[in-house]
């Protein structure tokens, strides 16, 4: 039902993904200064990065992950996006609050129900709707057309289902935070022990067929060559569908190859929205999977085992398969390849299973918009601030300082507000990196490019898998970004009509059917009758199904 929760998860392992903010900061009572009370006066009124004279004084609320690192003399309060705030645009932020990422929501809940709200802050999509309803946010279409730059105005082009998100009754309310990954960057692909499938001599992924082949020859053929008949073919944990999935090792890859979406709203012949995990494909994608189970294709354990530990057989060499997202090299793939310098994995597109294009589901989602509040006499100050951001990071005045600093200890964008990425910022990279180690000339790579052709070098030509493999096998050549790229150029791309705003129905029913459909599925994938999904759906759509159905079709 929820949306795929997956910015977390790609924030945990990749240095180029948004990752919000860090510290419980103290909270205090919201008071615009007395300089706020009227207009503010900016120079060349219009201008995208005009500054205000004299300086425009902004309260804000914000959220950092608990991992961000500051320099020494700076703070999450205090550091080089405040100072670039005032000496660019003449925008003093004082911070009100901050708090941990996972504090965030219930902690803008309690200062929403207050009535004190900051002059521009951050909100989820459901926080969004309320404060339209109650009328508590400022109608920024006016002040995006007249002061959005061009650049921020394309990258948001280059994701217009997601911009589209800010707006209630067609005005735009709130700026999309899009992170450093987009829809673009989300679908799963096929994992394979690559040294395994040469070893046995065995064919490309292109089929289901040649994928159950692969299977029974990595459970039965000993592709570890040890004389036992320890391994198997597919790694699964206990979250196979419901949410959360979780982007490594769960089903969503292979049932699209079944022209199955699970947790995803699809919209059927007639143009209805219905609930993907509910159709008859997915029966079909069950019964396979209860085949696999029964030859010991699958893990007998994988109904106990989280996330974490599904893991365990995968770096132990005991694996051969995986469905998972584009940063899986870096987790758990790589700590495999430490363990076993001979281990080779490669990422395919997911195969077809009956010689039709495959889709493969991905959402447009934000974890967050920047708003303003009701009344606040300069609502375009968040749109220069987002703008701020664009320019230093892809603009004539680029500054690494400001975007991925060393990019290891002090990643200063992370302690920017506002932001705003190129849908296809991480293929780009691709591309770039690629055309920079065919031709060996890495002069015209930008600061984080570079730094990702360094990882990669260092272990083409160092043989440093700490240091490079996962950065080579996400970025370099062969990787997954090869099977995006391959998903774009065909058109592949299948999006999940849910906008991540909860209906009422799904607020009251939706953890009980996620979690009705995740014991079902492991069920049968375990042996029970197949039949066991035909009540499954009679059930869903009594428990709330037919309600959160309704209301998505009469909110689209």
């Amino acid at each position: 039902m929820k949306t795929t929760k997956i910015r977390l998860l790609i924030s945990l392992v990749l240095s180029f993904t948004l990752v919000s903010s860090v510290l419980s900061g103290c909270s205090s009572k919201s008071t615009n200064a007395d300089s706020n009370k009227e207009t503010q006066v900016s120079k060349g009124d219009g201008e995208p990065l005009g500054k205000y004279s004299p300086e425009l004084n902004v309260t804000v609320a914000n959220f950092m992950d608990s991992t961000v690192k500051f320099p020494q003399g700076q703070s999450n309060t205090d550091n080089v996006w405040t100072k670039a705030y005032k000496d660019n645009l003449g925008i003093n932020v004082k911070t009100l609050w901050v708090v941990d990422t996972q504090q965030f929501e219930q902690k803008m809940n309690v200062t929403i129900a207050s009535g004190d709200l900051p002059d521009i802050f951050p909100v989820t999509g459901k926080q969004l709707s309320q404060l339209v309803e109650s009328g508590s946010i400022e109608d920024l279409s006016s002040v995006y057309d007249k002061y959005a730059s061009d650049l921020t105005k394309d990258i948001y082009s280059q994701d217009k289902q997601l911009f589209e998100l800010g707006k209630r009754d067609g005005k735009l309310y709130g700026l999309p935070n899009t992170g450093g990954s987009s829809a673009l960057d989300t679908p799963q692909m096929l994992y394979i022990r690559e040294d395994w499938r040469k070893k046995l001599n065995l064919p490309e992924p292109k089929t289901i067929d040649d994928f159950f082949k692969i299977a029974d020859a990595f459970t039965n053929q000993d592709p570890d060559g040890n004389g036992k008949k320890d391994t198997y073919a597919l790694a699964l944990h206990k979250y196979v569908a419901g949410a959360p999935l979780q982007g490594f090792a769960d089903l969503q890859g292979l049932a699209n190859a079944f022209h199955a979406y699970l947790t995803t709203w699809i919209k059927d012949d007639s143009g209805k929205i219905v609930y993907g995990s509910i159709q008859p494909e997915v029966k079909v994608l069950l019964q396979k999977l209860q085949d696999m189970y029964k030859n010991g294709q699958i893990d007998k354990e994988f109904s106990i085992k989280d996330m974490a530990k599904a893991t365990e057989g995968v770096v132990a060499g005991k694996v051969g398969m995986e469905f998972g997202m584009m940063w899986n090299p870096f987790f758990p793939l790589q700590s495999s390849i430490v363990n076993d310098k001979n281990t080779e994995w490669k990422a395919y597109p997911i195969p077809t299973s009956d010689g039709k294009p495959v889709k493969v589901s991905t959402s447009v989602t934000t974890q967050n918009f920047w708003v303003v509040k009701k009344g606040f006499k300069n609502p375009e100050a968040v749109v220069k601030m987002l703008n701020l951001f664009t320019e230093k990071f892809w603009g004539k005045t680029a500054d690494n300082n400001l975007a991925n600093g060393d990019g290891v200890d002090f990643v200063p964008f992370k302690y920017a507000l506002p932001q705003a990425w190129p849908a296809k910022k991480n293929v780009n990279i691709h591309n770039n990196i690629v055309t920079a180690l065919k031709s060996n000339d890495a002069s015209k790579l930008n600061p984080e490019e570079k730094g990702y052709y360094d990882k990669i070098q260092a272990y083409l030509k160092n043989g440093d898998v700490q240091a490079g493999w996962g950065t080579n096998a996400i970025f370099g050549e062969n990787s997954t970004y090869d099977v995006i790229n391959y998903y774009i150029n065909n058109n592949m791309y299948l999006y999940n009509e849910y906008n991540n705003i909860p209906t009422p129905s799904m607020v009251d029913k939706g953890s009980t059917l996620d979690k009705m459909e995740n014991e079902t599925f492991i069920k049968i994938i375990m042996g029970a009758p197949i039949d066991e999904f035909d009540k499954f759906v009679e059930n869903w759509n009594k428990l709330g199904g037919d309600a959160i159905t309704k209301e998505l079709n009469e909110a689209k």
